[in-house]
């Protein structure tokens, strides 16, 4: 859903049932968030694989997404098909404070949820989840 809904959708209807899901009693909950968060490393993996050359939406801080909406605004283009690529959805979502704290919480979780989260290490911004 977060590669497919507009992040206003996204936002209004499920990031507060991601914030609650934080803090389930019960494991198997909670790995399904891990996966979701640490999603971004296979979204890149796979766009990185069609354009070699765009290194822009590892850029967490936003220097190419548009203040209002937070989607990146560089210029994107699949070189095999020249139709734009996805913007990366991770990049506000993982901006977002509420989510920081969110991976905080599931950082210092069981094993299961752990070995998901150890994916954010590659990012500046969560360097200390170990």
């Amino acid at each position: 859903l977060l590669l497919y809904l507009p992040r206003f959708l996204f936002e209004k209807y499920f990031v507060h049932g991601l914030l609650a899901l934080t803090c389930d009693h019960v494991i198997n909950v909670r790995v399904p968030l891990a996966v979701l968060l640490s999603g971004f490393h296979d979204f890149r993996n796979n766009n990185s694989n069609t354009n070699n050359t765009n290194n822009s939406s590892s850029d967490l801080n936003g220097a190419n997404a548009d203040a209002s909406t937070g989607i990146n605004t560089a210029a994107e283009v699949d070189s095999s098909s020249q139709l734009p690529l996805q913007p990366d959805p991770w990049e506000w979502l993982l901006s977002r404070p509420d989510i920081c704290t969110c991976v905080d919480r599931l950082s210092q979780d069981d094993q299961d949820v752990f070995i998901h989260m150890q994916r954010l290490q590659a990012l500046p911004v969560f360097a200390h989840v170990a």
